[in-house]
Parts: structure tokens; sequence; C-alpha cells
């Protein structure tokens, strides 16, 4: 009973039914034609070689739940109706956190449910946006591992010299606020 990966030659119909039984009750808004359109374009996303997905396994062997990630993007945790609020999704997105330094996903805002499990395991609000295909606003979601080893800039020469020269003219703590904002990619402020 657990986390596990998982594996195309078995799982495969366990999952695409887990997913349209989900869009078809927490998305209905959207309607079954759009889902059922998209059932071939997600069991092909379940093959690719970039995509890492997930499932959980009960006492019994039957997957009740599974998380898809396709390069860095959360498409979907999803969970069996019946086994909601067990701690079963947070299970599968923290796996996908385990090896990610950084994840984003989207949910419909209509389905409450999603936004509030996004927020509820750490991921941070970045804004709505229209999703193309259907017309429907978004929340855009992002989680980053605060633990990730930060990339190391290497500096020598004249550029070494004049960021000496700007520490000194800006203080430390305006200098290194500075160096870590550019070390981060965080330049909203």
């Amino acid at each position: 009973m657990g986390v596990r990966k998982f594996n195309s030659n078995e799982d495969t119909d366990a999952v695409l039914d887990i997913w349209r039984a989900c869009n078809l009750s927490d998305n209905s808004f959207i309607g079954a034609e759009y889902w059922e359109g998209l059932a071939g374009d997600f069991a092909s996303s379940l093959a690719s070689d970039d995509a890492e997905t997930t499932v959980f396994e009960d006492r019994s062997g039957n997957i009740v739940g599974f998380c898809h990630v396709l390069d860095g993007v959360i498409s979907g945790v999803y969970v069996e109706e019946s086994r909601r609020g067990l701690g079963l999704g947070r299970q599968l997105i923290e796996n996908a956190m385990a090896s990610h330094p950084y994840l984003e996903g989207k949910a419909y805002v209509q389905n409450q449910g999603a936004c509030m499990f996004c927020n509820h395991v750490g991921m941070s609000f970045m804004g709505i946006v229209m999703e193309p295909q259907t017309g429907m606003m978004q929340m855009h979601f992002e989680w980053k591992n605060p633990d990730a080893a930060k990339p190391k800039m290497k500096i020598s020469g004249q550029m070494a010299e004049q960021l000496e020269e700007m520490r000194s003219q800006m203080g430390e703590k305006a200098f290194n606020k500075m160096m870590d904002k550019l070390q981060s990619g965080d330049f909203d402020e």
C-alpha cells in the first residue's frame, strides 16, 4: 500500500478511469465531450519519456489515485472520490516535490477543492490565467523547494571589481539581497 511508480503496461486503464471519473465529477462545468476528447492525448502523455507518474495503490493492489507531472508541470493529482480526505493526494504530491526543485500547476477556478488542495500542500498562488482550449479561468500555482541548492555564480576579473564597487556603494545588506535575487531568478520585487 502506498505510492509507487506508474507502470504503463499494467496501470494505464486504471489511471485513465480515475482521470475520467474525477474530471467528469470535479470539472463537470466544462462538459463530458471535452474530457472524452482529451482521453487519447492524456493516455499518450502517460507514456511520454518526459512524464513522471506515480500511483497510490491500496492494500488490495487497486490504484486509487495518481499524480502526473510533465516537464515540471503538474497536470493533475487525482484521487477517487471515496478516498479523498485521507492524505493520499498529499502523499502523491509530496513524492513529486521530493524530486523537483520547482513545480507548477493550474486548477479551474470553479474547482474549489483542487484550488484549496494546492494551497493546503504549500503551493503559492501566482495569478489567474485563461485556458485557451476551454475559455475557462484557472488559478496558477507554483512550488519552489526551499532546500534546493542554488547555483553558484562564477565571477572574476573586471566583473568582480565592478561588483565590489557596487557592494561598497550599496552597502552589504542591500548588495547581498540583490545577489540572492539574481541567483534565485526572483525579480518580482
